[in-house]
């Protein structure tokens, strides 16, 4: 999901990545030539979009108007789980492989090391603050580093069983997806307890996004659909 509203898929089995531009019904596919495995993929404001591929452990820029992309220097990764962007272009990757958190700054050549210590990380998004959310799968928890902070927190997601994947709008709404229960949870900024959203019949889902209107996306995986539910 980008700024605009264009919903971006991942192909995992054919390493494609597809566009579905706001309003139109018919998905463009990207020119990502030669990805082996498809995993996470994030927009920046200006509409870059970062693409990971987990099979040969790089992450992938693509620049509109461009068809070709280039690899960001990521080196010595080992199991790319996530992708996120902030509004001033730096690019955060969870590395499940080497249980650390990644940011690289714009024109940097060196990616840094967040302090979530102890974590077995999965999906990781960004909010409008710069607070960076980190699915722990190991612990079974998110946590949110706020900037300027050396010690994450822990948001209040009791009782799930396999969380995989992390989104939070524009109203600093967080939703997480546990792939353990098949079900979407989602946490109000200030409560304690999320309420589970009504996304039913659900097999294997993966990702999850929000449009600037509050809609939420969700990949269900083995039912190989798109499912939108419609803000309330």
């Amino acid at each position: 999901m980008d700024a605009a509203d264009n919903v971006y898929v991942l192909d995992l089995y054919y390493g494609q990545v597809w566009k579905m531009a706001d309003g139109t019904t018919t998905p463009k596919r990207l020119p990502y030539n030669g990805l082996g495995r498809a995993v996470d993929v994030a927009a920046d404001p200006a509409g870059n979009l970062y693409v990971t591929d987990d099979d040969k452990n790089r992450v992938l820029k693509l620049t509109p108007g461009t068809m070709s992309p280039t690899v960001l220097p990521f080196t010595d990764l080992n199991v790319i789980a996530g992708v996120a962007v902030d509004t001033a272009g730096n690019v955060y990757v969870s590395d499940s492989g080497d249980k650390r958190v990644l940011r690289l700054a714009p024109g940097s050549a060196t990616p840094t090391t967040l302090p979530f210590n102890a974590i077995d990380p999965d999906g990781v998004t960004v909010d409008s603050n710069g607070d960076v959310y980190v699915v722990d799968s190991g612990d079974k928890r998110v946590q949110v580093l706020e900037p300027g902070a050396t010690t994450p927190s822990i948001l209040p997601f009791t009782g799930l069983k396999r969380p995989t994947q992390v989104a939070v709008d524009t109203s600093g709404q967080v939703y997480v997806v546990d792939l353990g229960t098949n079900r979407v949870l989602e946490l109000d900024r200030g409560a304690s307890v999320p309420i589970v959203l009504p996304f039913n019949d659900l097999e294997d889902p993966s990702s999850v996004a929000v449009d600037s209107k509050g809609n939420v996306y969700l990949n269900d995986g083995l039912h190989f659909r798109i499912l939108k539910l419609p803000v309330q």
